[in-house]
């Protein structure tokens, strides 16, 4: 009796760890991205800054890294068995870069409104009481 092996190609999968810093210290709560092709896979860092996407298949894949106030890490990486453990140190952005959204409506005829003056002094500490006559 003959038994017939078919060869199909085998896909590796391997371990794929790292650490997000900012001056040496762990940067939690930023976003991990790797892409390779159509597949794509997203992680947070953990409180030490450590991230790990247990199975990617070995080849060349795209990791970027995003933090409120940084500056993005875009950078190919060739994952393997040996990969060693990732090491990214995210750069503060210039102030003129970091952005903030407006949830209010800022057109001037909201802000010149009865009562807006004594809105914001109210939801604002620091124009409470002895500093609204400096206003």
């Amino acid at each position: 009796m003959a038994v017939a092996c078919l060869a199909a190609p085998v896909m590796w999968a391997a371990e794929y760890r790292g650490q997000v810093t900012f001056g040496g210290l762990p940067v939690p709560g930023a976003t991990v991205t790797v892409t390779a092709g159509d597949k794509t896979f997203t992680a947070i860092t953990d409180p030490q800054g450590l991230y790990s996407f247990p199975e990617l298949a070995d080849g060349n894949w795209t990791v970027e890294i995003h933090m409120l106030g940084f500056a993005a890490i875009q950078e190919g990486v060739a994952i393997g068995l040996s990969t060693p453990l990732a090491k990214w140190e995210l750069q503060l952005l210039p102030l003129d870069r970091i952005g903030a959204r407006v949830a209010a409506d800022p057109s001037p005829a909201r802000l010149m409104a009865p009562g807006a003056l004594a809105r914001l002094i109210a939801d604002t500490p620091a124009l409470r009481d002895e500093e609204i006559g400096a206003i």
